[in-house]
């Protein structure tokens, strides 16, 4: 009889229901919060009641734990947001110091090739000068610079030259390869951005193409200095910009 005493007991316990005291639903982690905090709760038909008083500690303890969560759940997304950004500033300066290994590399090969037309100039026994013969374009003289044996340039009034293979003055105007130049040199310098180092022209198919090749100074995202290169092609008759070819990383550069 005891037995049977104690696991009535045990199932009318197991039994009991909660709900507020209008009636609805109660959890039952509930019964356990306002016990903690000192609710007295009343038991009536194996239905444990709980007050008002309940609901408001019970709910606003659920509500803190819910933002609570929240907020540990945004933590890590802004967390994640970082690591992507610092991932993808890492990779940019990766390549800003791949870039900057290549410029010092394209250096040292100019030096070297300075250093070996210097040689050849000071070993030459002497050379026949083409004859100075002065044009104009655009108000500008242009005229044939054959000072150097090892190349031939195109040079104006304003000092800016531009390299060349065959170059002919003829009725008072310049003609490479049997095209008339229709811009000046220091005309292409001035369409450029950054230092200019090279210049020369070239024929493309039926088209006379000056290719500039220049140095520019940036920063990458307003933080990092950088140097590189930009080569521009323009039309040598009308001087419109044809194409222009940089790393692709400097769309990320500000000058």
């Amino acid at each position: 009889m005891i037995f049977l005493f104690l696991v009535q007991t045990m199932f009318s316990i197991n039994a009991h229901r909660c709900s507020w005291i209008d009636g609805t639903t109660a959890p039952l982690e509930c019964v356990e919060v306002c016990k903690d905090a000192g609710v007295e709760t009343e038991l009536v038909d194996n239905i444990q009641y709980l007050p008002d008083e309940c609901k408001t500690i019970c709910y606003g303890e659920h509500a803190i734990t819910t933002n609570v969560q929240n907020g540990q759940e945004q933590d890590i997304k802004i967390n994640s947001q970082i690591q992507r950004q610092e991932q993808q500033t890492q990779k940019i300066q990766n390549q800003v110091e791949q870039s900057d290994e290549n410029r010092e590399r394209t250096q040292t090969q100019e030096q070297e090739h300075a250093r070996i037309l210097e040689n050849q100039n000071n070993n030459s026994q002497g050379y026949d000068e083409l004859p100075a013969q002065v044009v104009r374009i655009h108000n500008r003289g242009v005229y044939v610079n054959s000072h150097d044996p090892n190349v031939l340039k195109i040079e104006d009034e304003e000092g800016t030259n531009a390299q060349v293979e065959r170059v002919e003055i003829k009725n008072g105007k310049v003609y490479i390869e049997d095209l008339e130049l229709g811009c000046s040199p220091s005309e292409i310098k001035e369409k450029t951005r950054g230092t200019l180092l090279r210049l020369r022209i070239t024929r493309e198919k039926s088209e006379l193409v000056y290719e500039a090749t220049t140095n520019r100074n940036a920063k990458i995202m307003g933080i990092f200095d950088v140097e590189y290169k930009v080569t521009s092609r323009y039309n040598a008759q009308n001087g419109e910009l044809v194409s222009s070819n940089k790393p692709i990383w400097a769309i990320f550069a500000f000058e």
